[in-house]
């Protein structure tokens, strides 16, 4: 996800629209940044609010989520999990 610079909390956050799931063993992600077709707003997607927040980046990174929407959490349904992050790049 990113956010754009001076976005309130509801507006300008984009998530990507690719999905993952979370499973034992080593994975890999990635997802194209200047491609509004790869990502939504919190309110759908917009290519003038999407294009200003590209220029105007303020915040990256990444959340977990599923049910109603990215960034809403995950949980186990019963035991314990350990996510570890190995490597973070942007280019």
């Amino acid at each position: 996800m990113f956010r754009r610079l001076g976005a309130d909390v509801n507006n300008d956050r984009w998530f990507t629209k690719r999905r993952a799931p979370l499973a034992m063993g080593a994975s890999s992600f990635s997802v194209t940044l200047h491609d509004i077709a790869e990502w939504t707003g919190v309110f759908g997607s917009n290519a003038a609010l999407f294009s200003s927040a590209l220029v105007n980046i303020w915040a990256v990174g990444f959340v977990f989520g599923g049910g109603c929407f990215s960034g809403h959490g995950v949980a186990v349904t019963s035991g314990s999990a350990r996510f570890t992050l190995v490597d973070y790049i942007i280019r």
